[in-house]
This record gives C-alpha cells, sequence and structure tokens, in this order.
C-alpha cells in the first residue's frame, strides 16, 4: 500500500500572469512562421514516405523452404525466402536479480516508481484593451511511473520531491536461436509481444 502523505503537503497551486496587447501580436506573428515551416516539412515528408518500399510487396515474392533441413538449391541463391517453425533456444538467461535462468528468448524488465506527478490545467481571459490573464493551475498526485519526473521543475516542490530508480528496466536476449536448422539471433527480431511472468519467494 503506498504511503500517506503529510497533511501538511501542498497539493495544488495556482500562478497568475498577464499578456499585453502587443505580446500576443508577436506570438501570433510566431505561431503564423512556424506554421508556415511545418506546411513546407509536410511535404518533405510526403516526399520520404512515396519513396519508402512496401514490404508487404517484397514480402509477397519470398520462396517457402523447409525449416528441417538446410536448403541447398542454388537458384535460390540470394533470393527471399520464409519458413514456419517454433524459435526455440537453448540459452540460459535471466536478469541476475530476481529471475532464475530459464529458456527465455526475450526478457524484458519494467521497473516502475511511485513518484509525484505534476498536472497543469490553465484558463484565460481577455481584458478591456486587449491584454490576457491567464490562471495556471498544478495540481500533484502520486502515481506508477517508468521514470519519476525532475521534481526541480515543478511549480511547488516543497513536499513533491522524487528521487531516482535504485533498479532500471532493461531487456534480455538470448545469443543464438532456432527454427528448425536455421539460427537466428533473437536480438535482430521483432517479437510479437512479452508474457508477464509472477514473481515468487523461490
Amino acid at each position: 500500500m503506498p504511503p500517506i502523505e503529510p497533511n501538511n503537503v501542498v497539493n495544488s497551486v495556482t500562478t497568475t500572469t498577464k499578456t499585453g496587447y502587443f505580446s500576443r501580436i508577436g506570438s501570433s506573428i510566431k505561431g503564423i512562421f512556424f506554421g508556415f515551416l511545418i506546411f513546407i516539412a509536410s511535404f518533405v515528408v510526403l516526399y520520404w514516405n512515396e519513396g519508402k518500399v512496401d514490404k508487404s510487396d517484397v514480402a509477397s515474392t519470398a520462396v517457402e523452404i523447409s525449416a528441417t533441413s538446410s536448403n541447398t538449391d542454388a537458384n535460390l541463391e540470394n533470393k527471399l525466402v520464409h519458413l514456419n517453425g517454433d524459435l526455440v533456444t537453448d540459452s540460459k538467461i535471466s536478469d541476475s536479480t530476481y529471475l532464475q535462468e530459464n529458456n527465455y528468448l526475450v526478457l524484458n524488465r519494467k521497473v516502475e516508481v511511485y513518484a509525484w506527478v505534476e498536472e497543469s490545467s490553465s484558463k484565460t481571459k481577455t481584458n478591456v484593451g486587449g491584454s490576457q490573464t491567464t490562471d495556471t493551475t498544478y495540481t500533484y498526485k502520486k502515481d506508477w511511473v517508468a521514470e519519476a519526473p525532475d521534481s526541480s521543475s515543478f511549480q511547488e516542490q516543497k513536499g513533491h520531491e522524487n528521487v531516482d530508480k535504485t533498479l532500471d528496466s532493461n531487456t534480455w536476449y538470448a545469443s543464438i536461436a532456432k527454427v528448425g536448422v536455421y539460427e537466428v539471433e533473437p536480438a535482430k527480431l521483432t517479437m510479437p509481444g512479452f508474457v508477464e511472468i509472477a514473481l515468487t519467494k523461490e
């Protein structure tokens, strides 16, 4: 169960800023300029995507081979092939901390920390003369996150100090695996997903 926070911790604070009329005009001009740059960049991205090779078209030309015996057909030299079979390994890996070694293809350790998280919301109103007043409310709550936010950047730092994790997330791969008689490197493959393993005292 997460620890109960002291009653004297301020978990909400509001700041008020005022923007003059001419500052608003300057910001609008900057917005138009950056919008134009994004418009130009979109054409570059579109051109780049058009030039990419469709991998599905390439894969459709692959020739199927058997996974149970080495292929010796010289006509398939330098050709794209595909095969079906179970991907298995004799290698044993672990995280060296909590999990015993086993024949895992890939082992992914996900570490989270219970830390302070800052959220903000703003309300802006236009004043007589064209200036604007913005009220920004910062709220703080604790949550499980992959990385603790840098509390030195919080609007209200007191009582919301975060500490670094003592254990990092990491991924380990079996050195080699096989599909039938063919060897592959798991680190070079895109795996379909991970199965969660419940930790026990054993």
